[in-house]
């Protein structure tokens, strides 16, 4: 699964530590303006910031991204710097997406034939595949089977 970005907005970077008075009292200044739909144009309230280095509300365009950490959506798992770029942006925990419907696919174990099996135990072990619990698909239609159920990735 590819991993997520966690990102801030900044618009100066050496922002300030929140402080809510300040933030209500700009809050309210925008609003009772009347300018806002000026100043903002269309944005929604849902796409401003507030700045604590200068007590503003500032648009998307105004600020820009920082990425704090990156994150598996699957797993919740916080992943290093470090280790995205060594892992390619990939979850290095089995979190894999179904090519089908996008769901989060999981590892399951097919027991060999019994008979095989008592024949020659050092031959033949547990056969790991992905398996879609919404539609079904998995790995084994495509021939990709694994000998272990960890670090797939």
């Amino acid at each position: 699964m590819e991993l997520v970005p966690t990102t801030t907005r900044n618009h100066h970077p050496s922002a300030h530590a929140h402080e809510s008075v300040r933030r209500s009292k700009a809050m309210a200044e925008f609003f009772d303006s009347g300018n806002n739909s000026d100043t903002f144009g269309s944005q929604s309230l849902s796409r401003l910031y507030f700045c604590d280095s200068c007590d503003e509300i500032r648009c998307s365009k105004c600020t820009q991204d920082e990425i704090v950490c990156y994150y598996c959506p699957n797993c919740l798992f916080d992943v290093p710097t470090a280790s995205v770029k060594m892992e390619k942006h990939k979850c290095s925990r089995n979190c894999f997406e179904c090519p089908i419907c996008q769901n989060t696919l999981s590892v399951v174990s097919e027991d060999p034939d019994a008979g095989q099996f008592a024949a020659a135990p050092a031959a033949f072990g547990h056969v790991y595949y992905l398996n879609c619990n919404i539609c079904q698909w998995n790995s084994q239609s495509i021939d990709m089977t694994f000998e272990r159920p960890t670090g797939l990735a």
